[in-house]
């Protein structure tokens, strides 16, 4: 028989912020990246494998927050949490759009930059409604997240 682990609110807000602290540290190689080859010149990855690390280890993270509110349903839920769950699952379907080639080196190439920008979009966005007691805003700032 399989235990099912059930959060509670105040569970889920650590939770996510332990993943968005992940993701966080893992974009913030790519943001000190000259300090990173400095720093250890035998390092081999380019800031754009770097990006598309990112880009995997956000989904995994995501992929956690998921199974964490998958327990639950709506009404079970903090009215943060509905949007977070909102956010979350958005979040995968448009990362996964950033397939990126593997052969892409160029840090100015458009599907780069757009991953870049779409993954600080992500953690401000989720960051936001975690830290909104302002329900209409945060409604509107996981509505508007999820239509894109």
């Amino acid at each position: 028989m399989a235990v099912i682990e059930v959060y509670d609110t105040l569970s889920l807000d650590g939770l996510c912020y332990e993943s968005l602290a992940a993701i966080t540290a893992s974009l913030e190689i790519v943001q000190e990246f000259e300090r990173v080859m400095r720093e250890n010149p035998s390092h081999k990855m380019s800031r754009v494998d770097h990006v598309k690390a990112v880009r995997m280890v956000t989904l995994q993270e995501c992929g956690q927050m998921q199974r964490y509110y998958e327990p639950h349903t709506d009404k079970t839920l903090a009215p943060r949490h509905r949007a977070c769950r909102k956010i979350i699952n958005a979040a995968v379907d448009r990362l996964f759009d950033y397939e990126i080639d593997e052969d892409v080196q160029d840090e100015d190439n458009a599907a780069i930059v757009g991953l870049v920008q779409e993954l600080c979009e992500f953690i401000q966005t989720l960051y936001t409604a975690l830290r909104t007691d302002n329900a209409r805003k945060r409604n509107k700032l996981a509505k508007e997240y999820a239509s894109v």
